[in-house]
């Protein structure tokens, strides 16, 4: 099965009238796109839509999200270098 049709597996045609980005409506929830341009619907997929199953998902989106869900996890140790302002310091008066 191509991606096209994968893709299009999770949307239903809104009207049967022959074009080429006809209506369609998500599967997964109530989003309607007035023009099926495969782009649009890919990113409501993998960014937007909450009932959609990973295997709906681009495999680079399913990859990244793994990644991101760990990636946020970590909180980096910085420490800063410098001496905050209006500190005093140990030098001779002139």
């Amino acid at each position: 099965m191509g991606t096209g049709r994968k893709l299009l597996a999770s949307f239903s045609e809104e009207n049967n009238r022959k074009k080429s980005h006809p209506s369609v409506q998500c599967n997964y929830c109530s989003k309607v796109f007035d023009r099926a341009v495969s782009l649009r619907m890919q990113t409501h997929l993998d960014k937007e839509c909450l009932g959609v199953p990973d295997n709906a998902k681009s495999k680079q989106n399913v990859n990244l999200q793994g990644f991101n869900s760990t990636a946020q996890n970590i909180t980096p140790n910085i420490t800063s270098n410098t001496t905050p302002l209006n500190t005093p310091t140990n030098r001779p008066v002139k």
